[in-house]
């Protein structure tokens, strides 16, 4: 998933990327930490969150 923030930071806008965070992150959410795509609100999935954020924001 961070491969794919910062590819589309470095080839498109921030809001682009920011869209693209919140896809990754819900999917991620939802498929890996929560099974079978229920979205997951956790201490784990924020911190994920932040990192994809950060990820973006600084490419």
């Amino acid at each position: 998933m961070i491969a794919v923030v910062s590819f589309v930071t470095l080839v498109s806008t921030t809001s682009a990327a920011m869209a693209t965070v919140v896809v990754c992150w819900a999917l991620h959410a939802g498929f890996v930490l929560g099974r079978w795509g229920e979205l997951v609100f956790t201490a784990r999935s924020a911190n994920d969150a932040l990192v994809l954020v950060v990820c973006a924001l600084a490419a």
